[in-house]
């Protein structure tokens, strides 16, 4: 007999599974609903509940005051305000480490062998003897100016050792940390990115000023900290502030120049930095705000020690107001065209004749750099080298002599090329099918593409080898006619033409320029267009051959 519906779906009823004692006993009638929970007596029913009776509580989650406890603003610096809340909690983590620091903090090591230590947060309770009493002839060693081989652990418990003894004297914890840093910082890329951190936090809690740092050590020890405004001294005298801007606050990296080399280095060090240091005190002085104003205003909050084996009442919750040169975008688009309008004119003392393109140095700023160049750029020079006595009677052997262009001479010569390509193409042919060929030469005619020759005949003998050059690499012409508007305003040197030019093409006069010295560089191995002031003039020595083939 087929089981019914009902009697199928019994086989889901779990409580007919259960034990009879163990079966859940639900009310009849009573409301299941949610209800508050409150803590004290019982709910009777629909009684009140006693008078004693609370609501339960959330527990506090802000440790720290609404007010700041301490606030101050540090001297010559990029920040101009710290304010300092404390924490407000009872809780005592890394008290004991704090308390073993504390203990140990004049003990003193012998000599040992060493001994292998590792720990994701090292403490003094974690070492065995043998790796205890290696890390204290390491420390004895390290305070003596002496560099023993440590792994990581031992450098970190150091860290949080001189940290939870930074009350006590915050001047020497930084100092031993910055000294820590150098020494191992290159072995271990994480102690120097957790040290600096940790050393901001440290001075800016207990109000020392940065630890001096030479310039040439921004790019590896603040290459990527979010904070590197702490460590930059806000006055530009030291340049130490030009610098920093020089390294982080454009969008060119000079060192990739194709022209930045062994020999160039010095000149591109000194003349860019002086650049930068001058363009930051004509900004200053006309008043943009890029780096006294609110434009360039930034906000931080910090919690001191984040990550480390800190004793929680040394903890404390920092906000920091500070200048921002890293982080100002007009500040960061300034400096890169300062440092591209540099380079051209190093590259016009070497002789160089490619340009990069500059937008945002306005006419005042540019008379402002042109003025410091004229005292620090090398003495202008050729890129050519001189040749050597050997070299120059070697290539005399092989050097064709000019001549003035001579149409009976070019005739003779294109007979002479006629004669002997029908002596070559009847010799094969002849070879071929033993038939001597039938053909006459045409003599008087030219071919239609040795434009060459036609255009030589039209320059003067010494432009001669540069028209040769141009036919050589084919198309030029071609390739240039659609630039002819443009190449004629740069002819007249009129900037408001080569605008109304570019803007009819929905393109930049910077655009165009580049796209026609490219088409030169092919051709001629060398640009047309030169810029100055934000206008563009053609090179005066191919002004000739663009008249001569007929583009001007």
């Amino acid at each position: 007999m087929e089981k019914s519906l009902d009697e199928k779906n019994a086989f889901w009823k779990i409580e007919d599974l259960l034990p009879v004692a163990a079966r859940p006993r639900v009310p009849v009638g009573r409301d299941t609903g949610a209800v508050d929970v409150r803590s004290g007596a019982p709910v009777k029913g629909a009684d009140e509940p006693p008078a004693d009776e609370r609501l339960i509580t959330a527990r506090e989650t802000d440790i720290y005051p609404q007010d700041p406890d301490e606030e101050y603003m540090p001297a010559d610096s990029l920040i101009s305000a710290v304010r300092i809340f404390h924490r407000r909690t009872n809780e005592r983590y890394y008290e004991q480490f704090r308390r073993a620091a504390v203990y140990y903090a004049e003990k003193e090591g012998e000599e040992v062998p060493f001994a292998e230590f590792f720990s994701y947060m090292p403490q003094y309770s974690q070492m065995n003897e043998a790796q205890s009493a290696y890390y204290f002839y390491w420390r004895t060693a390290f305070r003596h100016g002496e560099k023993p081989a440590a792994s990581l652990s031992y450098l970190l418990l150091y860290v949080y050792e001189q940290i939870n003894l930074a009350p006590a004297s915050p001047s020497s914890a930084q100092e031993n940390l910055m000294r820590l840093w150098r020494l191992y910082g290159d072995e271990h890329p994480r102690l120097a990115t957790l040290v600096r951190e940790w050393v901001c936090d440290l001075s800016l809690l207990y109000r020392l000023p940065p630890p001096a740092i030479h310039v040439s050590e921004y790019r590896k020890m603040l290459g990527d900290f979010r904070l590197k405004e702490f460590f930059i001294p806000a006055e530009s005298r030291d340049r130490a502030l030009s610098a920093a801007v020089l390294l982080f606050c454009n969008n060119y990296d000079y060192t990739k120049s194709k022209f930045y080399t062994k020999e160039t280095k010095a000149d591109f060090d000194r003349v860019l930095v002086g650049a930068t240091e001058v363009a930051l005190g004509f900004l200053r002085d006309e008043g943009k705000g890029l780096l006294t104003g609110e434009n360039g205003i930034s906000k931080m909050t910090r919690e001191t020690f984040a990550g480390a084996v800190c004793a929680y009442p040394l903890k404390a919750k920092i906000e920091v107001r500070y200048t921002s040169f890293s982080a100002t975008h007009e500040l960061r688009y300034i400096m890169t065209d300062v440092l591209k309008y540099a380079e051209n004119a190093l590259r016009g003392a070497w002789g160089i004749r490619s340009k990069l393109t500059v937008y945002a140095v306005t006419r005042p700023l540019a008379a402002c750099l042109d003025a410091y160049f004229a005292r620090v750029l090398p003495e202008k020079k050729s890129r050519a080298r001189a040749k050597t006595e050997s070299e120059a009677v070697y290539e005399s052997r092989y050097t064709m002599p000019v001549r003035a262009p001579s149409f009976a001479r070019a005739a003779e010569i294109e007979a002479l090329s006629w004669d002997t390509t029908e002596k070559l193409t009847a010799a094969f042919e002849e070879a071929d099918t033993n038939e001597k060929p039938q053909r006459e030469v045409e003599t008087a005619s030219v071919p239609a593409d040795r434009e060459s020759a036609a255009f030589a005949r039209d320059l003067p003998v010494g432009k001669q080898i540069e028209a040769e050059t141009v036919c050589e690499n084919g198309g030029f012409r071609e390739k240039i006619k659609p630039f002819l508007p443009f190449l004629i305003a740069a002819l007249h040197v009129d900037r408001e033409e080569q605008r109304a030019v570019a803007r009819a093409q929905g393109v930049m006069p910077d655009v165009l320029a580049d796209a026609i010295n490219t088409v030169a560089e092919d051709a001629l191995g060398d640009i047309l267009l030169e810029e100055t002031n934000g206008t563009y003039h053609i090179i005066g020595e191919y002004i000739e051959i663009l008249e001569s083939e007929g583009l001007l």
